[in-house]
């Protein structure tokens, strides 16, 4: 059985990225690749 919970280093890696989320506003893709980069560490 896998171990499905997020850990605090990846926790530390989305909190980090999420600075990034705000500078890639635009309103035709609405944050889209901001939110990706953030949550990937997690989508890993």
């Amino acid at each position: 059985m896998m171990n499905n919970k997020v850990t605090k280093v990846e926790l530390k890696k989305v909190f980090k990225r999420s600075f990034m989320y705000g500078s890639s506003w635009n309103y035709e893709r609405m944050q889209n690749l901001g939110f990706l980069y953030t949550i990937l560490p997690v989508l890993k």
